[in-house]
């Protein structure tokens, strides 16, 4: 790899130098970002080696360290108290790091289950990260987001959750989805459609 880079820059000029570098930079500040949140994150979400919504209902988080997203994420939830106190007390909260493939016992139809992280995202078809999984109290998923949630917006989800709304309401035909639009244009969060 050295090799490459060197021939790299040797032929293309100081401009491509300077652009391999913003490369490796930009990455290990990802990385160093990523990091600088890690004790936040370890101190507001449980272990994720007993899975269990201990009469709660959970948040699941699948990030990925070098992934923008999943940082911004970490640093929204750093950065707001009201985050850290209903992820770590109000909810049974998760993050699992996508690329590790730990061993966990979750909590599944009454029993524990053995279980790894890659199985984990099998089950939830997860694709992208951040991926934020809300589930009832037995740790059924209602609302599943692929992607990252500004503050604002993971609180209203969080008040959704707690209010019940989605109740009553089916997810795979898109009723639970469609009362999260309507509890977010009701409080004040911005919807965009999608361009069909």
């Amino acid at each position: 790899m050295f090799l490459v880079v060197m021939l790299l820059t040797e032929t293309s000029g100081a401009n491509s130098e300077s652009k391999i570098q913003n490369i490796f930079t930009s990455n290990l500040d990802n990385d160093e970002i990523s990091n600088s949140y890690d004790d936040i994150i370890n101190q507001t979400f449980k272990d994720v080696a007993k899975i269990d919504p201990n009469d709660k209902q959970m948040i699941l988080i699948f990030g990925a360290n070098l992934d923008p997203y999943s940082n911004m994420l970490k640093k929204d939830i750093a950065n707001s108290k009201d985050l850290q106190e209903k992820l770590k007390n109000i909810f049974s909260s998760y993050y699992f790091n996508s690329y590790e493939n730990l061993r966990h016992k979750q909590f599944h139809e009454g029993d524990f289950v053995d279980v790894d992280t890659k199985t984990i995202i099998d089950i939830y078809g997860i694709k992208a990260t951040p991926t934020l999984i809300f589930t009832d109290k037995v740790g059924k998923a209602i609302i599943i987001v692929p992607g990252y949630m500004p503050t604002k917006q993971f609180l209203t989800t969080m008040d959704f959750m707690l209010k019940k709304k989605w109740k009553n309401k089916n997810r795979k035909n898109g009723e639970v989805y469609q009362a999260l639009k309507e509890f977010y244009i009701d409080n004040g969060i911005e919807i965009r459609q999608k361009d069909r």
